[in-house]
């Protein structure tokens, strides 16, 4: 699958294949991902979604669970299960348990540090079928039968076993973080952990991941270690009494992130060893931004703090006395204000955002490369390409001239011509009709946010909104014709935005504010530019309903801008905007009610810049933030944004 971006982008197949249904998942790990191997037996583990305990070191459901539901598989049984069928997937993943095997360890006297004494994971039967060597739990040779025979009847030899991993997804990982903790924990100081562990654990990881790739995997995900500095258990055993051992924001142990970070360094470059194809789900960001900002992922009891612990104790509520589903410790009414669950695992609430909210920007998340825009010079664009410029229109420059309007367009670029450039493009992409027609079929176009320059252009310019909302159905047409192009040359699956809802720009409510209270609506938007804006969205979806039936064969879906930018609005601080929704980050040096003058606009001379940006849900008055877009593009992958959403392929 490519992504084909008109606002206007182009992209080139998916590196992760979302566009086809997977058969089966596949799992190996540790207590991250362990769903039964090693059982955990007494609550309050599981209280959350299962009300019993699963053998999950959480309250609830782990990111590998989220993920099968995103796929629509069920939850993964633990491969040790007696008569449970494997045919749409297993997890062979165990608690404790280590990348290197047990004479690594026995040899440097830590053995008895190790909480289960293999790195295979095999149940006793099937390990006759397989070389137990490292990270062999998960490297069923060629010529066995175990994995294919017990997940697919049908399948008899080497040949099919490929094609049905082909169509599998295979989570790798996450792997190391109990060999640091054996080391660790023996006495070993965290220099000599990096230096004799780190490159040992990345190298049996990508060999593993070359197996596995020998056997027919395609899609696999390789998550990274942890900020194990950020652990409540990290922080109770090791602490300091030098201030400088502590990241000044986040207030975990710098030495610990440190080697976490190592791990992760050494893990990209073996991947990038490895073919692109093989994305790296990132652990470590993900929750060191947990810790430097618990509130914008609604964490409010912090991310240091554990919630099952040693009844109230301590800075970090840990106690090795009185851990979790032992005498002595207590719950916390809420696990969702949560980070950390027992100390050292998540909590459920934690392992859902690192899937369905790990702010990824759009092609990054479908594992595609930033797109290049159109223009730039000597780059290879079968991977996808943005046609989109500031301020372009839907409407064409003759448009806007015949009304006395041109001198105010910021550039000359409207839709069509964007679509142009694109057909110009398509010789370099795919060399017959045929051909153009099979590439873009398997390509992702979004096409807009387009209008809201052609309406701004007039309203800027002191039109009555009369003449303004004349544009709109003109607006429509050029859309509706946009997209019927790029189905006639083949394209399938298109994403068409919405317009944002203007009246809550901080730029819209300095220019046009009123003194009659009856203009804002109770979040203090304004009303008639709201009201415009969703009148646009309103006729924009039945355009789209119009283009789904007459295209049957064709995937085009509406893409809302306007709900997820209300919420946002409507209660900032629930997602994790301090500084406001209706205040620009960037512009004119605090001053004003918006902070918003056109004398003093974002990037000029006596502009200024808030602390962070992603407190703040507007940029610079008229866009948005990085984190803001992030929680809609989430919302176009996933839903419930855009419905139906980008990874739902039909």
């Amino acid at each position: 699958m490519k992504l084909l971006v008109l606002f206007f982008v182009l992209t080139s197949s998916f590196d992760i294949s979302f566009s086809q249904r997977y058969n089966a998942l596949f799992n190996f790990g540790d207590s991250l991902s362990d769903t039964g191997n090693v059982v955990i037996s007494s609550l309050p583990y599981g209280m959350t979604y299962f009300g019993r305990a699963t053998g999950r070191a959480s309250d609830g459901r782990l990111v590998i669970d989220f993920i099968a539901e995103g796929i629509g598989l069920p939850h993964l049984p633990p491969n040790t299960a007696k008569n449970v069928s494997f045919h749409r997937g297993v997890n062979f993943a165990f608690i404790a348990a280590p990348a290197l095997p047990f004479e690594f360890y026995h040899e440097r006297g830590l053995s008895k540090g190790l909480w289960v004494s293999r790195s295979c994971c095999l149940p006793s039967a099937a390990r006759r079928k397989v070389s137990c060597d490292p990270m062999s739990c998960i490297l069923i040779s060629p010529s066995s039968s175990y994995m294919c025979s017990s997940t697919h009847h049908e399948i008899v030899g080497d040949a099919d076993c490929k094609d049905f991993l082909s169509k599998s997804l295979v989570v790798f990982g996450e792997f190391g973080g109990n060999d640091y903790n054996t080391g660790i924990f023996g006495g070993l100081p965290v220099l000599e952990v990096r230096s004799t562990f780190v490159p040992r654990i990345t190298q049996a990881i990508a060999e593993g991941v070359e197996r596995l790739i020998g056997l027919g995997a395609v899609d696999l995900i390789v998550p990274s270690v942890l900020p194990v500095g950020c652990f409540p258990l990290y922080l109770t055993l090791y602490s300091s009494s030098n201030p400088e051992d502590y990241g000044p924001r986040s207030g975990c142990a710098r030495k610990l992130n440190a080697l976490s970070w190592y791990h992760n360094a050494l893990l990209r470059r073996q991947r990038n060893r490895l073919r692109q194809k093989y994305p790296t789900a990132d652990y470590h960001a993900q929750v060191f931004d947990f810790a430097l900002k618990p509130l914008k992922y609604g964490f409010k009891d912090g991310a240091l703090r554990t919630c099952c612990g040693a009844a109230g104790m301590g800075r970090y509520n840990f106690n090795l006395r009185a851990k979790c589903d032992q005498n002595g410790p207590s719950v916390c009414p809420d696990p969702t204000t949560h980070v950390s669950w027992d100390g050292i695992h998540m909590t459920e609430a934690a392992h859902r955002i690192i899937v369905h909210f790990d702010a990824w920007p759009l092609p990054e998340a479908v594992g595609l490369p930033l797109l290049p825009p159109s223009t730039a010079k000597g780059k290879n664009f079968r991977r996808g390409a943005n046609f989109a410029y500031t301020a372009a229109t839907a409407l064409e420059f003759g448009f806007f001239d015949r009304r006395g309007l041109s001198g105010k367009l910021w550039v000359n670029s409207s839709l069509s011509s964007q679509v142009r450039s694109f057909e110009k493009m398509m010789p370099s992409l795919c060399s017959s009709t045929q051909v153009c027609k099979a590439y873009l079929s398997r390509s992702l176009f979004i096409v807009g946010e387009f209008g809201g320059n052609d309406y701004n252009t007039a309203i800027f310019a002191s039109r009555s909104m009369a003449e303004v909302n004349s544009y709109v159905p003109k607006v429509m047409r050029a859309i509706k014709f946009g997209v019927q192009r790029l189905i006639g040359h083949g394209a399938i699956d298109i994403v068409v935005p919405g317009m944002l809802p203007i009246g809550c720009f901080p730029l819209y409510l300095t220019l046009y504010g009123s003194s009659n209270k009856n203009d804002y609506t109770d979040i203090g938007c304004l009303r008639n530019y709201n009201d415009f804006a969703a009148h646009h969205n309103s006729f924009l979806q039945r355009v789209i309903y119009g283009l789904q039936r007459k295209y049957s064969w064709t995937r085009i879906r509406y893409a809302d801008y306007y709900s997820p930018t209300l919420r946002f609005a409507s209660n900032p601080t629930k997602y994790g905007f301090t500084g406001g929704a209706l205040k620009a980050c960037c512009g004119a040096g605090g001053s004003g009610k918006y902070n918003v003058n056109l004398g003093k606009v974002c990037a000029k001379r006596g502009s200024s810049v808030c602390k962070d940006p992603s407190t703040y849900v507007s940029w610079d008055g008229s866009h948005l933030t990085e984190t803001a877009y992030n929680l809609i593009a989430d919302g176009w992958l996933r839903g419930p944004y855009a419905k139906p959403s980008i990874m739902q392929w039909s």
